[in-house]
C-alpha cells in the first residue's frame, strides 16, 4: 500500500490496478515459459527417442518410434506455431516494467498521470508483442501520440 494516500485515492486505485495486472503477468510469464520449455524440450527428448528405438531390432520398436517421431514433430510445432517464447517474454517484460512503475509509486517519485501513461504503455506493448508488428505500426508514434484516445488502453484510473 502507497504510505499516506487515503485507501480509495486515484493513486490508491492506481497501485491496486498496477498491482493486479503486475499478478497477471507474473503467472502468464511462468505459463508460457513452462509451455516453451516442456514443447521444446520434450520435442527433443522425444526426437532422441524415436532415434533410439529404431536401433532395436523390432518390428513393434519401428512403429512405436514413428509415433514418438510424431509426438516430437507436434510439440516443436505447438511451441512454433504458439508463439510461446513471444509470449513468455511479453509478459516477463511487462512484469518487469510494472515492478519498476509501482516502486516509482510507492516512493513517490513518479506524478500520478505520468504514471498513468506509463501503464498504459506498458500494457499496449505486452499486447502490441502478441499481435505481432502490425499493430504497432497503425498507431501513432512521438510526442504527438496521446493514450488518452488509445480505446486498448481503457479507463484507468
Amino acid at each position: 500500500m502507497v504510505q499516506g494516500a487515503p485507501d480509495d485515492s486515484p493513486k490508491q486505485l492506481l497501485v491496486q490496478a498496477v498491482q493486479g495486472s503486475r499478478r497477471h503477468f507474473r503467472r502468464g510469464s511462468r505459463g508460457w515459459a513452462t509451455a516453451h520449455f516442456v514443447s521444446l524440450l520434450g520435442g527433443a527428448v522425444l526426437s532422441a527417442g524415436s532415434a533410439a528405438l529404431l536401433k532395436v531390432p523390432a518390428t513393434p520398436q519401428v512403429d512405436l518410434a514413428s509415433l514418438v517421431a510424431v509426438a516430437a514433430a507436434v510439440l516443436a510445432s505447438l511451441n512454433s506455431l504458439g508463439g510461446f517464447q513471444t509470449k513468455w517474454t511479453a509478459d516477463r517484460n511487462a512484469f518487469y516494467a510494472l515492478d519498476e512503475l509501482i516502486l516509482d509509486l510507492e516512493l513517490d517519485a513518479a506524478h500520478l498521470d505520468d504514471a498513468r501513461r506509463r501503464y498504459r504503455r506498458i500494457i499496449r506493448t505486452q499486447r502490441d508483442a502478441w499481435v505481432a508488428a502490425p499493430t504497432r505500426q497503425s498507431r501513432p508514434e512521438g510526442p504527438e501520440a496521446r493514450d488518452a484516445d488509445d480505446p486498448a488502453a481503457g479507463d484507468i484510473v
